[in-house]
């Protein structure tokens, strides 16, 4: 399995793992990608070789996913050009006694519910697609006087060292559109893209006659979005979708800076607004750029939807912690398997299927006394862990 052979290969890089616990992810690792139904500690047990108290025990420790995923990158995709990217997902969870349980916003439901949210920093690839998982946090319920958004931005804070060494861009959405994530940016000197409201209130750069004593005037008439664009906006060229893209740089008076904007015509009056600080941008990178950012948003789908990022059955802060961070590894590994081979197409469903198909078939053969190894180069072999597979092109 090429994704044992991967962690095998960076296990021994990763610092403060012992033996006895490098074992248990192993198992866990592999339990997660082919096991059916959900992935709390009654189902695992059924699936791997310990018991549900194990599993318990074992939760209770410290994972560094940060970590694994700069040894993933410094052995596989050294190649690869990343931007950032942050987003938050909500987790439902039932109960009153669950740690970080709050009111949070749910985008399926449009509103806030009562449950947990988890924030994430992800690499997203610009050229061959390898997308991974950089840290997951859980969002505390209570703050201190804290805003969420200062939360966020000390994730990034943490991971800022690394960060800087690998990327050049950090796309978020409109959210973090906000006074205190512009400053932040340009004292940890990053450059951001990020969606504004459709009626931005944003001025001309004043180019006048200045007075000769006082302060000197900034910015001029202020954008009417409802009107038709100036001859003063650039045009550039169409999107991959066929949107065209007119690119300014205007003065934002509540924010106090000057900002690169984009502006996305997409038809029947309709508009988006993208912002950046690095005012030497064009906007159509600015396009390309933001469009990447739905990458996490798949990561979130395929997390919940297959690797039971959802699904944790303690209410313990670290058991909790130690779930999502195995669930967005998992995923890691999945996506580094697909990059290794060369396909453009990701299914984590079809590699569930074949993960599950192998499993299931060295199951039977080991327990009748088979050595797997002699029916592995059979045509046959090939066939069935392929089984379920809805399209085999896509499955490694």
């Amino acid at each position: 399995m090429k994704i044992i052979e991967i962690f095998d290969t960076i296990i021994g890089k990763i610092q403060g793992i012992s033996y006895p616990f490098q074992k248990f992810l192993k198992e866990i690792l592999l339990v997660f990608l082919f096991a059916k139904g959900k992935r709390n500690f009654t189902n695992l047990a059924r699936w791997s070789d310990y018991e549900e108290k194990t599993l318990r025990r074992n939760y209770e420790k410290r994972l560094d996913l940060s970590q694994f995923t700069q040894v993933l990158l410094e052995n596989y995709g050294q190649d690869e050009k990343f931007i950032a990217c942050s987003d938050a997902s909500f987790i439902p969870k039932s109960g009153k006694k669950t740690h970080g349980l709050a009111k949070f916003w749910s985008g399926t439901a449009q509103k806030a519910e009562k449950g947990l949210e988890i924030s994430v920093l992800s690499l997203i690839g610009l050229e061959k697609g390898l997308n991974l998982c950089l840290s997951v946090e859980q969002t505390p319920a209570d703050l201190s006087g804290e805003s969420r958004l200062d939360f966020y931005l000390a994730q990034i804070e943490q991971n800022l060292p690394y960060l800087k060494s690998k990327i050049n861009y950090w796309v978020a959405d409109g959210f973090y559109a906000k006074d205190k994530m512009w400053k932040k940016m340009e004292i940890w000197g990053l450059s951001a893209i990020t969606k504004l409201r459709f009626d931005a209130a944003l001025y001309e750069i004043y180019e006048g006659e200045q007075k000769k004593r006082g302060r000197k005037r900034i910015k001029g008439e202020k954008i009417n979005w409802k009107m038709p664009l100036s001859e003063a906006w650039k045009p550039e060229e169409r999107t991959e979708k066929g949107h065209f893209v007119y690119s300014r740089v205007l003065y934002s008076a509540g924010w106090k800076r000057k900002l690169k904007i984009s502006y996305v015509d997409l038809g029947q009056g309709k508009y988006a607004l993208l912002a950046s600080n690095d005012l030497k941008i064009s906007g159509l990178e600015m396009c390309r750029l933001y469009s990447k950012r739905f990458q996490i948003e798949f990561m979130f789908r395929d997390t919940k939807s297959y690797l039971g990022l959802a699904e944790c059955q303690s209410r313990k802060k670290e058991c909790l912690a130690f779930h999502f961070q195995m669930s967005m590894l998992c995923y890691n590994f999945c996506r580094l398997e697909h990059f290794l081979h060369g396909k453009k197409v990701f299914s984590l469903q079809n590699l569930r299927n074949k993960y599950f198909n192998v499993f299931f078939v060295e199951k039977i053969l080991m327990d009748m006394g088979f050595c797997p190894e002699f029916i592995k180069n059979m045509p046959q072999y090939q066939e069935l862990i392929k089984w379920g597979c809805f399209d085999a092109e896509i499955c490694p």
